[in-house]
């Protein structure tokens, strides 16, 4: 395993992102080590994709398989109507893949998703103007109509949009929220992948809780182990029970923070929390 991860490392990423198609856990460590690897992990595409994470030119295409609400039958339908030529935008697509082949809720799926992202319009205008599509889709296939419908352009929010692509990838693909975050502050901050080079010194973190687990002290005080992550890696913290009192309230699993504190290697790098606030 460790040879193959050295030396093959796409086709390596590749078959454990294919094996753990379910996995949000595993997918989310995967793709954070594929950016150690300088490995991108390419969106899902309705054109490219396959049931498996395929190496793609240098990168990892991912699965249609692996998109929520995306069953075999539909996958199988989109595969095999594109032998006859790839999708050249989204009403040729809707055309195509009418709906006794794709259902509106996998359609919407994979707009989620950004697999039809290819055809140049936002997620929101493809979401909702899909009825407007599909229709035209119908008309073209039982009467022969040519003219395309005007659609009304919505923009993309990026939060939402975020929020969409996880909720159907179980993970964040096109950019994680915490970047977002990290461009509203003014504080200087470290990213998790760098705090190696910080051994023994103060810096200040960007994480998003994804573990908290509350203990007591010999003394009968309360404190807590965290692990937190930003788009960059993951790192175990401790906030003793000094500081809990003061900043346990703020600990909660999801809570995105901007934490102050001391980089630690013993047995393994860890974060001794001194300071955090929520970022909103």
């Amino acid at each position: 395993m460790a040879y193959l991860k050295a030396n093959y490392p796409l086709y390596f990423f590749a078959s454990i992102l294919s094996n753990e198609l379910s996995s949000e856990t595993t997918k989310l460590h995967c793709i954070q080590e594929c950016k150690t690897y300088h490995v991108d992990i390419l969106p899902p595409s309705v054109n490219y994709s396959h049931a498996r994470f395929m190496v793609e030119n240098g990168h990892i295409r991912y699965s249609l398989l692996a998109i929520k609400n995306v069953g075999y039958a539909g996958y199988k339908a989109i595969v095999e109507e594109r032998k006859n030529g790839l999708f050249e935008d989204v009403y040729d697509f809707m055309m195509r893949m009418d709906e006794s082949k794709l259902s509106k809720k996998m359609i919407e799926s994979l707009i989620d998703a950004g697999a039809l992202d290819e055809f140049q319009l936002s997620r929101n205008t493809m979401k909702k103007n899909l009825d407007t599509i599909r229709d035209y889709g119908n008309l073209k296939n039982m009467l022969g109509i040519d003219e395309k419908p005007v659609l009304t352009i919505y923009k993309d929010f990026q939060d939402e949009k975020l929020r969409k692509e996880k909720e159907v990838l179980g993970i964040y693909l096109t950019m994680h929220p915490i970047e977002l975050m990290k461009e509203k502050l003014n504080t200087p901050y470290i990213n998790v992948s760098s705090l190696y080079e910080y051994v023994n010194q103060t810096v200040n973190i960007v994480v998003q809780l994804q573990r908290v687990k509350n203990i007591t002290d010999r003394k009968g005080d309360e404190m807590c182990f965290i692990e937190g992550f930003d788009e960059t890696g993951s790192v175990d913290g401790v906030v003793f029970a000094s500081r809990y009192k003061s900043i346990g309230m703020m600990l909660k699993k999801g809570n995105i923070c901007l934490m102050n504190g001391k980089v630690d290697m013993k047995d393994k790098l860890s974060f001794i929390v001194d300071k955090a606030r929520v970022i909103e």
